[in-house]
């Protein structure tokens, strides 16, 4: 489910059409220009209408709450599904301030609207643990209403963000809740449904294999419709690992620590270990640690693929730590970072690697 898509933006029009703010200025036309816009994903055109709409009421009715509620939502509102989500963000708030402080009109409607949209925003910024407690009260406010999408859009965000958080037995919790509720609306949703079916599967199959430390290279999944799908060890561990995202501080850490480094490549059927390269001199790794550096604030997820070289670097405590060269601009560090890292472009490091052999030229 898109969460900015206009079929989840038109569930909210019931709660606008049937509003009476006559403060808008001509707010009938106001409400079908918007409504207009909106369908033809003419956001900028939406956004401007409402500022006109909010400058004005401000001006002239500051008190207005329904009113500047309504216009204020809808320039947050078109400003996301613009992806805009910076810019999203301050109307929203002020579209929810204006309605907790309507004393008429029951805006309770108009504040689910509202916390959904500032939730997304949320999530888009990375806001994680704000957007949860937005939606946790949100769950509340809906809970005296009959099931609609955006219960589906509750559950599916609120499993989404507990991933992010690495909760991932409270993921599957919430995507029941959504399976669950969705099942009277497969004909309308039916891709959605097999989706979160699978992914959900897909998330308790790693799990328990987690519980017994991966034992075997491949994972066996058996889906609702009692289908069958394996599963990569390694992507498994990826997808409920609980190791923090990849960073340069702690990409640093290991180089300084080392004492000794190597770059070794598996040869043969049988992958057998070769060294192509060895070094014992402390200064000389910090140095070429230098040289290893990662593009910062990127979830780059995670290669479908193994590598073709890797470092080791043995620590003083005697550790051994192995970076793993997907490619010569792309990293994995398994046991120490959740996601793979991509590398700053770097035409020393790539000739390095291809002038020791890691890489054909």
């Amino acid at each position: 489910m898109d969460p900015h898509s206009d079929s989840n933006t038109n569930t909210m029009w019931s709660f606008f059409k049937k509003k009476n703010a006559p403060e808008i200025p001509n707010y009938k036309a106001f409400i079908a220009n918007v409504e207009t816009c909106m369908t033809q994903q003419d956001y900028e055109q939406v956004i401007k209408l409402a500022q006109a709409a909010v400058k004005e009421l401000t001006r002239v009715a500051p008190e207005a709450y329904l009113a500047l509620g309504t216009a204020n939502f809808w320039w947050g509102r078109a400003a996301l599904n613009a992806e805009r989500f910076v810019e999203a963000e301050n109307p929203l708030l002020r579209s929810l301030n204006a309605y907790e402080k309507a004393k008429t009109g029951n805006p309770e409607e108009s504040l689910i609207a509202v916390y959904m949209a500032l939730s997304e925003v949320w999530m888009a910024n990375k806001r994680y643990v704000d957007a949860l407690n937005l939606l946790s009260k949100l769950e509340a406010q809906l809970s005296s209403i009959a099931p609609s999408l955006l219960h589906l859009k509750v559950y599916l965000f609120s499993g989404q963000i507990k991933e992010v958080l690495r909760k991932y037995d409270e993921a599957i919790a919430y995507y029941n809740q959504y399976l669950k509720m969705l099942v009277p609306l497969r004909g309308k949703e039916e891709s959605n449904y097999h989706f979160i079916s699978q992914h959900k599967s897909k998330l308790e199959a790693c799990l328990e294999a987690k519980k017994a430390g991966f034992p075997n290279p491949l994972i066996s999944i058996k889906y609702e419709n009692e289908s069958r799908a394996v599963l990569d060890a390694t992507y498994a561990q990826y997808l409920v690992s609980e190791l923090p995202q990849p960073s340069q501080s702690s990409l640093d850490k290991i180089f300084q620590g080392a004492v000794m480094f190597q770059l070794v490549k598996a040869v043969g059927r049988n992958g057998k270990e070769h060294i192509l390269f060895e070094e014992n001199e402390r200064e000389t790794i910090r140095l070429f640690g230098q040289k290893m550096k990662i593009q910062a604030d990127q979830e780059f997820g995670h290669l479908m693929c193994h590598g073709h070289a890797w470092l080791r670097l043995r620590q003083s405590s005697g550790e051994e730590i192995m970076i793993e060269f997907l490619n010569t601009d792309t990293i994995r560090w398994l046991n120490g970072w959740k996601e793979d890292a991509q590398l700053e472009d770097s035409p020393f490091l790539k000739k390095w690697l291809e002038d020791k052999g890691a890489f054909f030229q």
